[in-house]
């Protein structure tokens, strides 16, 4: 039962720190236990490669950049643990009311949308070179 309590800690833990590292937001004590939870009820950590629960946890602890890891690994492997563990806690944020304006814009601006997408495709691009760059670094500092 200890080990289960830990896990569960560890979990919560991580739920904390990739919400507030990817999404900018202070995920509740409630929603970190729920992440536990549903992390394990769907397995996520089963058959996946110990290398890669390792390289979340090593990212975590140099305070990587998670959200241009997370693009990198998705566009080479969509099934990779980190991506499903992203899609948990995203699905698990945008749910709750006070933070749908973070996944949602009811305000129409035509001109400003299309600013913001030429924005967010340059970032999109900065984002998987640096995530590139942080993963062969972080297998690099481990090998």
């Amino acid at each position: 039962m200890a080990g289960q309590t830990g896990q569960a800690d560890a979990l919560q833990d991580e739920a904390m720190y990739v919400a507030r590292h990817v999404f900018g937001v202070a995920l509740r004590p409630t929603d970190a236990v729920r992440y536990a939870r549903a992390h394990e009820a769907l397995g996520l950590d089963r058959g996946a490669d110990a290398s890669q629960i390792d390289l979340l946890r090593r990212a975590m602890a140099q305070d990587a950049d998670l959200e241009a890891m997370e693009f990198a690994l998705r566009l080479s492997n969509r099934r990779n643990v980190f991506t499903r563990k992203l899609h948990v806690l995203a699905f698990l944020i945008e749910s709750d009311p006070r933070y749908v304006g973070r996944f949602l814009n009811d305000t129409p601006r035509r001109a400003g949308a299309f600013l913001s997408l030429g924005g967010h495709t340059l970032r999109a691009v900065w984002k998987l070179v640096r995530g590139r760059w942080l993963l062969r670094r972080l297998a690099a500092a481990h090998a």
